[in-house]
């Protein structure tokens, strides 16, 4: 076990003799003196670095339900308007803003709009599926030295991407200077300028939500995965440095456990804890899985012989694990006492050589001990009954969708989010029927999902668009939450089974800004 890095929350004293404010407020309005409803106001405690974000309702008023000390930033942000940021000094007084459109707005929008500049078809959910697999495609990569890539500018970034993809998941089939072309051509001075703006929050739902973001403690690192403890504390897989970081959000302090024999690397991804408190960990590039008693800090490595993608854990709390690598397509059964791996071929699709390996990414197990699990590039749902051995396929009902992280519902319900779509799609394990439901446009990158086990709703991360997106299955209605920070793009969500909480972490690659993140809503 390392040393622990402490953040200690602030609690919003003034300072000695001071009074506190009662929790901080204000109005946000626009030049014209019209209300700037669903702007996102943001706290950043000094020394912490925590950042609390609240919206403006429909009047333009905001309210922290905490309080603020001096030198605390406060910053408001809508799209289409210049951001404004002060420190504040007087604690006492409300804190009004007067908003300004910002001529080329345009710059800061989120991922899924720029895509929406590229022409509909197969070579977009191409390139979505292949290059925004791991990070968000917007200004800071289309521009380079305040100009847009040209063709040569095109060519080296895909170069680029080639050179980091160790282990050939772009398949071999993706035309480079096709590419080049086309993205060149899309991303002109006079084409970018129409680039769409973010919607900002919807203004009954504004009031509803807090947000919270946590620095991760190594800016350096990428937090894959999370999962929420027994004791409510945030596990995160630090998959650069080989280690997790847990977080306290109650006092918002950070602990670091090594996984890796305490060297970087490794690939640390999925984690799943077993009902004994144990926290199993796949280590995608060791092949192997990790079992870590996380109160001695002791763990077990256990060779899985692939590149496991993620990990679930049976009605027994024996886990599986998924060979993402791997053509045709394996998963595994490991024995937690024995070590012993048990192989099952599933009966995927065989892809021609030149569009690449399957890509199985999603693995759940539902009641039955039944196991599902989506394939990113063959676009299949695969159900496997491990009495029989037996696997069974299912297209998916759209054709290059990017079927991804699944999530499994109250009623057995399969939850599938579709990367290339905007779709998240239900299959009924009863009738082998897909039933889908448009949550937005065809690029905001539809990446994790996961059921409020309280009540059946389903949280979907949309990773291009920097949201995440509530969806309510008995009415068949969502609700889209902009996150604080853009990019926003996130690789896994959990919710809290206890107060509904949702969490993720900012994970692109290349690296931006990591983070671990709450989302609330007040009733």
């Amino acid at each position: 076990l390392r040393g622990a890095t402490v953040l200690a929350l602030g609690i919003g004293l003034a300072g000695c003799g001071e009074k506190a404010a009662p929790g901080l407020h204000g109005q946000v309005s626009m030049a014209g003196g019209q209300a700037a409803a669903g702007t996102a106001v943001t706290l950043t405690e000094a020394v912490t670095g925590i950042q609390h974000t609240v919206y403006s309702d429909a009047e333009g008023k905001y309210r922290f339900a905490r309080e603020a000390a001096k030198d605390w930033k406060l910053r408001v942000a809508l799209p289409g308007s210049t951001p404004l940021e002060r420190q504040i000094k007087d604690i006492g007084d409300a804190q009004d803003f007067t908003l300004a459109t910002e001529p080329e707005g345009w710059r800061r929008s989120t991922s899924d709009n720029w895509l929406a500049q590229l022409p509909d078809g197969h070579m977009r959910r191409e390139l979505i599926l292949n290059c925004t697999t791991c990070h968000e495609i917007s200004a800071s990569r289309v521009f380079v030295d305040g100009k847009p890539r040209d063709i040569n500018g095109w060519r080296g970034a895909i170069a680029y991407m080639r050179a980091m993809d160790v282990y050939k998941v772009v398949p071999p089939d993706f035309n480079d200077e096709a590419y080049a072309k086309w993205l060149a051509a899309a991303f002109t001075p006079e084409k970018n300028a129409t680039i769409a703006l973010p919607k900002p929050i919807d203004a009954a739902l504004a009031s509803r939500v807090e947000i919270t973001e946590y620095p991760y403690p190594d800016q350096k690192d990428m937090p894959h995965d999370l999962v929420i403890a027994p004791d409510g504390r945030i596990w995160t897989t630090g998959m650069f440095n080989g280690e997790m970081v847990v977080l306290d959000p109650a006092t918002g302090a950070t602990r670091r456990y090594p996984v890796n024999g305490g060297k970087p690397g490794g690939d640390v991804r999925a984690l799943k804890f077993a009902p004994d408190g144990k926290l199993w960990i796949v280590l995608g590039a060791n092949k192997s899985l990790v079992k870590l008693d996380i109160g001695t800090g002791k763990y077990e490595t256990f060779p899985v012989g692939m590149y496991a993608h993620d990990v679930e854990l049976d009605s027994r709390g024996v886990p599986w694990v998924n060979d993402y690598m791997g053509k045709p397509e394996r998963v595994a059964r490991v024995d937690p006492i024995t070590g012993k791996l048990t192989e099952f071929l599933i009966d995927a699709p065989q892809l021609p050589p030149s569009e690449g390996a399957p890509l199985p990414y999603g693995l759940q197990i539902d009641r039955q001990d039944i196991l599902w699990g989506s394939q990113l590039a063959a676009n299949t749902l695969f159900r496997l009954d491990p009495k029989t051995g037996k696997s069974q396929v299912f297209p998916m009902p759209e054709a290059n969708s990017g079927p991804r992280r699944l999530a499994l519902g109250l009623d057995g319900t399969i939850w599938i989010p579709e990367w290339n779509t905007g779709h998240l799609t239900g299959f009924d394990p009863r009738t082998n029927r897909f039933t889908r439901h448009k949550l937005g446009g065809g690029t905001i990158g539809l990446y994790d999902s996961e059921v409020d086990p309280r009540s059946g709703v389903v949280w979907v991360t949309g990773s291009l668009a920097s949201t995440v997106i509530r969806f309510d299955p008995r009415t068949g209605k969502s609700e889209t939450i902009p996150l604080p920070t853009v990019p926003g793009f996130m690789r896994h969500i959990a919710v809290d089974p206890r107060n509904g909480d949702v969490w993720t972490t900012y994970a692109s690659l290349p690296a931006s800004t990591p983070k671990i993140v709450r989302i609330r809503l007040r009733a």
